[in-house]
């Protein structure tokens, strides 16, 4: 286990290597390390607890397929973040994602059935995205002010958009599954 915050603010930590022996890696394990670009996570961590690598230096990382778990804002504020790969996941948790303004590809695995409130807020760089069927729920905001985002693909199982989930986004056309039964307020405003 590495635990809470152990890393945190370390900021000329640049490269770290998580060991296949390790299972969990705690809340802010790695917050605050603006010079670390380059993460490579073993295959024995099973969870990512809540903005372990927030406000990180990080540009891409893969998850491995191990992990089932990650706590709120894993990513948040990470400003150089540009490519992530995600394991199958059932939810990607509030702010998971929020602030990586440079965030341009990202695929969303088909095991994910909800996409938490701010999960990718003002994440500018976003230009497309594909919901798989058994997303059922978008929560609040959660593509809100993600001004490059032009088009998205819902999925046809879901049920419910969140308020402001697509608010200031750049969407020039969408179309909305026939499974939606909730659109809340002001979901695709400005």
């Amino acid at each position: 286990i590495i635990q809470p915050g152990a890393f945190v603010g370390c900021i000329s930590l640049a490269t770290v290597t998580v060991p296949d022996s390790v299972t969990n890696i705690e809340g802010n394990a790695f917050g605050e390390c603006v010079g670390l670009t380059n993460v490579t996570i073993g295959k024995g961590v099973m969870s990512i607890g809540e903005y372990a690598f927030s406000e990180s230096g990080l540009i891409q990382i893969a998850i491995p397929g191990s992990v089932t778990s990650m706590g709120i804002g894993v990513f948040d504020q990470c400003a150089s973040l540009s490519r992530v790969t995600l394991p199958d996941l059932a939810v990607i948790p509030d702010q998971t994602f929020e602030f990586c303004s440079a965030l341009t590809n990202i695929v969303i695995p088909i095991t994910v059935t909800n996409i938490g409130t701010r999960a990718f807020f003002q994440c500018f760089s976003l230009g497309f995205i594909t919901i798989p069927d058994g997303v059922v729920s978008i929560g609040d905001s959660a593509f809100d002010d993600c001004t490059g985002l032009t088009n998205i693909d819902l999925g046809n199982g879901l049920l419910n958009i969140g308020p402001d989930a697509f608010a200031s986004s750049g969407l020039v056309s969408i179309k909305i599954p026939a499974s939606v039964t909730g659109i809340g307020d002001e979901a695709f405003d400005g």
